[in-house]
């Protein structure tokens, strides 16, 4: 296998997506509450203000950039950077948020590359509980405090005892500054941005997981799958997973446009 290769037994379809499904200790998403988001709904971010690349460009551009090394899973490779892993946690939402400004960061400058800790991300918005959540909680608060880096902040803790003078200083080296938040189970809107080179949570009510979307590929089958960076269920053993068919239309998905970096 080559980097961003997936094992067959990490690919989600149509006929196998039950075998993906499990309890939400072990995922961690919970469905949106638009009616009580605590960031104002679709309110608290910028709509989705892109043009659409058009369906029948999709696979020609996704060969381009595999031919090109241009893909955001090439980055990856090139900074040696693998997927968050969330553990024995749920904090999916933390992880494939907090992982998407990863990305972010070293698209800003890859030799800056660090490890941001998601249980710093996921402390602030749960009030230092371990549960689940969803996306945009984990945005608000790495637009309102930023993420500390894992070398302060241990990658899934969401201990008071972190919350220190030096992680908060060291938090405002990673913010989330502009974010669209896109049309729930728009796929068109997904994949445009994924050809675009912009990286994006999503999230799955039927599995109650949410990943970092990172690329859009070609599946066997000549239609377009999503290529994941997966916290936890499903992945494989560098950290992927790829959704495909209806099963990889997203319920909650937000791409980071810009962060404050390090």
């Amino acid at each position: 296998m080559t980097w961003g290769d997936v094992e067959q037994s990490s690919v989600v379809t149509d006929g196998n997506w039950h075998r993906f499904v499990t309890g939400r200790r072990k995922t961690g998403y919970v469905e949106r509450d638009w009616a009580q988001d605590p960031c104002g709904g679709t309110g608290y971010a910028a709509p989705f203000s892109m043009p659409l690349i058009p369906e029948d460009e999709w696979i020609d551009r996704i060969r381009e950039r595999k031919a090109n090394r241009s893909r955001l899973v090439d980055l990856m490779e090139m900074a040696k950077l693998k997927p968050y892993h969330q553990s024995s946690t749920p904090l999916c939402w933390a992880n494939g948020t907090t992982f998407m400004a990863q990305i972010k960061q070293i698209i800003f400058d890859e030799q800056k590359k660090v490890l941001l800790s998601s249980g710093s991300v996921a402390a602030l918005a749960t009030g230092y509980r371990l549960r689940g959540g969803w996306g945009m909680e984990a945005i608000k608060v790495l637009h309102d405090f930023g993420a500390a880096r894992q070398a302060i902040w241990p990658a899934n803790s969401v201990d008071r005892r972190y919350d220190t003078k030096s992680s908060r200083d060291d938090r405002l080296n990673n913010q989330a500054d502009q974010w669209w938040d896109l049309q729930p189970r728009n796929f068109g809107q997904l994949v445009t941005c994924l050809l675009s080179g912009l990286p994006v949570s999503v999230a799955y009510n039927w599995q109650r997981h949410l990943v970092c979307a990172i690329d859009a590929v070609e599946m066997q089958d000549g239609s377009v799958g999503i290529l994941t960076a997966n916290s936890g269920l499903a992945r494989d053993r560098n950290g992927f997973t790829i959704y495909s068919g209806r099963h990889a239309v997203p319920d909650e998905a937000i791409s980071l446009m810009a962060i404050t970096a390090a």
